[in-house]
């Protein structure tokens, strides 16, 4: 599954992510380290707990998101992070997920 991570290389930078909820939903993690590598790209999956969510990242060069259901939902309870920056060194952005329900 998406969820296992393989132990980073040696020397590897890990990326942060900080998770912001905009709800009273739990979120399976509230802090992630992904490794850096320029190899093969690491993966992450989100996972909150009730409502559909409409997430995004502050900075989608560091990391991005993509919602994980059904194809041309707009919204989902899970989410698939990837560490996308080339650079070694510590990077920070901040995934958010926004319940739709809540904001119609």
């Amino acid at each position: 599954p998406a969820r296992s991570m393989a132990p980073p290389a040696p020397g590897a930078l890990p990326l942060l992510l900080l998770l912001h909820l905009a709800a009273s939903s739990k979120l399976n993690t509230p802090k992630v380290l992904l490794p850096f590598t320029r190899g093969t790209r690491v993966n992450f999956t989100l996972e909150a707990s009730e409502g559909c969510y409409r997430w995004s990242s502050t900075r989608p060069e560091v990391a991005s998101i993509e919602p994980l259901g059904p194809d041309g939902c707009r919204c989902s309870q899970r989410a698939l992070v990837q560490a996308r920056s080339s650079q070694p060194t510590r990077l920070t952005t901040i995934i958010s997920a926004e319940d739709t329900r809540e904001s119609e």
